[in-house]
């Protein structure tokens, strides 16, 4: 599997296509993370979410410039 960026066709990425296995252990250990999380207190929660956006914010450039590589959106479109 390849990520490509559609403006110039640059190969940005490979990976590795995983099996029905290895998907279906995934998906199970993102079930039991759920269940953990819904039994954190909700003020944990909240602050996990807004630390969450901070580092989303503080990132914001090079995640706007990686959106216009995989894209092919300018970079206007991206922030």
């Amino acid at each position: 599997m390849r990520t490509i960026n559609p403006a110039t066709e640059e190969v940005l990425a490979e990976y590795e296509v995983q099996t029905a296995a290895v998907t279906t252990s995934q998906i199970g250990e993102a079930d039991e993370a759920f269940h953990h999380w819904r039994q954190t207190e909700l003020d944990v929660r909240l602050q996990c979410v807004r630390d969450f956006a901070e580092a989303v914010h503080a990132a914001r450039m090079p995640l706007a410039e990686l959106m216009t590589r995989e894209m092919g959106k300018v970079l206007k479109e991206s922030l």
